[in-house]
């Protein structure tokens, strides 16, 4: 474990070059209009479209070399790195200057979209305690993904084959399916504005090329009463969603088209509040929610076949709370209850050494996906809110998160490389399992003070606990737990006709006091494994283990100490 750790760089001829770099460009058109048809009924439109053009890079083949020495460009100890000049010599050896896989070049993974829509929401107050809302929800969105070269690194082209599927095989079969073969020679360059503009040729398309199209239809609906004492609301939800594939890379021309399937989801969500006075409030809230399943989750091992485990996410929320109000303090307690059914959990990790994984051999630096489904959640907690002002010129305010975050049952577990080739398929039982990638328990408390009219300075405190792995695991990794400081410093100056207007200047410390801390895992190595095979050291014996964590799990640091100035005119 290295903090500020990299080992995606490496240097050609002293010029540094990273195999990891994003490039996005993605610009967003809205039209809004607002009609107000009379005193009790207006109806709110949007019409918007984006266009995204973009990827990310990462290495193609299997002649990576890394080495570990002294990095002659910098003069500091890097514990690995690209040896880029040896990567050229050895593709510049290659007879004929065509490369295929057991070459290395860079490669661009791209994700081009078109999306439109229409939103629109029309609102009648029947009386002054009674307003209804309905509307309607529609998108279409049309995405391409392929992978170009970037870098050919002293190669002239690439080559590749493969065997075309149909829609019986899974898993092409050489004695039965046609084959293929490409030779790519021309390179593209990763700039965003570039890439935007242009797009490779379907003859200069490597390891896959599909698209998808999904269209959204729906229908909503609000019904909202309150008066003094008591208010509610019930509002819903249905949409239908219409997926469709198209391969144009490994599969032959008359099955490229998959099957369109069509899901239908809803949500209904209700709610009441009541004020017992002007300092005492309860309220309850429950929803439903039927979420229809992911492209990627609908068709099986990113292939044109529907999966046949896919269903419906199924989400049950439940919530009830207080609210205390008075001058001098203010506090909320709330507690909730909420079941997600069916879900599916991807994440992805790169392996710190050689193994094996079905029947594939994979080695250091090579990233695996997991994609676990059938994955069924309950979160369940206390939280509580408060402010306080025991004079004027002060504010002091806190918080605490009590949680439980558990997996149930158990989940069926898919396996695959970066390039979306399947390495195993099991069912792993996760019940009880702690859920990651968010604390489960934090609180803080935090201040303001107004030095002078309108300059006020101000810190928070907080304390994040019970933070596990981003992993699905029934012996999930607990991550050390860590506190953080901000610190800032604002001024609102007047100015303008009758001082209407204002100048907001703000300085603000993020991580004053400089934490080091973890802020995720993306593995779930415990410190009595064993650091190579299924004997040796462990990470305990032998020493290596930071703040009780071991150290070949992949994860990443928290951001240290930064700082940012705003200037806002308000007017």
């Amino acid at each position: 474990m290295h903090y500020g750790y990299n080992n995606n760089f490496g240097y050609l001829n002293g010029q540094y070059i990273s195999e990891r770099t994003n490039f996005y460009h993605k610009p967003v058109a809205n039209l809004n209009w607002d009609f107000n048809i009379n005193e009790t009924t207006q109806l709110s439109t949007v019409l918007y479209a984006s266009w995204g053009r973009g990827g990310g890079t990462g290495n193609y083949g299997s002649g990576k070399r890394s080495i570990s020495q002294l990095n002659p460009y910098t003069g500091q100890n890097q514990s690995t790195y690209i040896d880029y000049d040896q990567i050229y010599a050895n593709n510049s050896a290659d007879a004929d200057g065509i490369g295929s896989s057991s070459n290395y070049v860079i490669r661009a993974s791209m994700n081009n979209h078109a999306w439109y829509g229409v939103v629109s929401n029309l609102k009648k107050e029947i009386n002054k305690n009674l307003s209804v809302n309905f509307g309607l929800d529609l998108r279409t969105y049309n995405g391409d993904h392929y992978r170009q070269v970037s870098n050919f690194l002293g190669l002239n082209g690439w080559n590749e084959s493969r065997f075309l599927r149909d829609n019986t095989h899974i898993i092409p079969n050489p004695n039965t399916l046609p084959s293929a073969s490409n030779t790519v020679t021309q390179s593209y360059n990763i700039n965003p504005w570039y890439a935007f503009f242009n797009s490779a040729s379907d003859k200069q398309k490597i390891d896959y090329d599909y698209s998808e199209t999904i269209t959204y239809g729906g229908v909503f609906g609000q019904v909202e009463y309150s008066n003094d004492k008591f208010s509610t609301f019930f509002q819903g939800a249905v949409s239908n969603q219409s997926h469709q594939r198209f391969d144009y890379y490994d599969y032959q021309d008359q099955y490229q088209d998959s099957k369109k399937v069509n899901n239908v989801g809803f949500n209904v969500k209700g709610g009441a509040a009541y004020n017992f006075n002007e300092q005492h409030v309860v309220y309850g809230i429950a929803g439903y929610y039927s979420r229809q399943p992911y492209h990627d989750n609908i068709y099986l091992n990113f292939t044109n076949q529907v999966n046949p485990l896919t269903e419906n996410e199924k989400v049950l929320g439940l919530e009830a709370g207080y609210t205390f109000k008075s001058k001098i303090f203010t506090a909320s307690v709330n507690a909730y209850r909420t079941t997600w059914e069916d879900r599916v959990v991807t994440t992805s990790t790169v392996l710190s050494s050689n193994t094996t994984i079905g029947t594939t051999n994979l080695v250091a630096g090579d990233v695996v996906i997991s994609a676990n489904q059938g994955v069924k959640q309950v979160h369940s907690g206390l939280e509580l809110d408060f402010v306080l002002k025991p004079i004027q010129k002060l504010d002091v305010k806190g918080f605490a998160s009590l949680g439980n975050w558990e997996y149930s049952g158990s989940a069926v577990r898919r396996r695959f490389d970066e390039n979306l080739n399947i390495l195993d398929e099991t069912l792993t039982d996760n019940d009880g399992g702690k859920v990651g990638d968010a604390a489960q328990t934090t609180w803080g408390l935090g201040a303001k003070y107004e030095i002078f009219e309108r300059f006020t300075i101000d810190a928070d405190w907080r304390n994040y606990d019970k933070l596990y792995a981003n992993v699905v695991a029934k012996n999930n990794l607990q991550l050390p737990s860590y506190d953080l400081v901000d610190m800032g410093i604002s001024y609102k100056m007047l100015v303008g006709k009758d001082k209407q207007n204002s100048v907001n200047f703000r300085f603000n410390v993020n991580n004053l006091f400089d934490e080091v801390y973890l802020s995720e895992l993306t593995s779930n190595i415990k410190t009595t494994a064993f650091i190579s095979g299924t004997s040796g050291p462990t990470y305990q014996s032998a020493g290596r283990v930071y703040k009780g964590v071991a150290d070949g799990n992949q994860g990443f640091f928290g951001l240290g100490r930064t700082w940012n100035f705003t200037l806002r005119y308000n007017f």
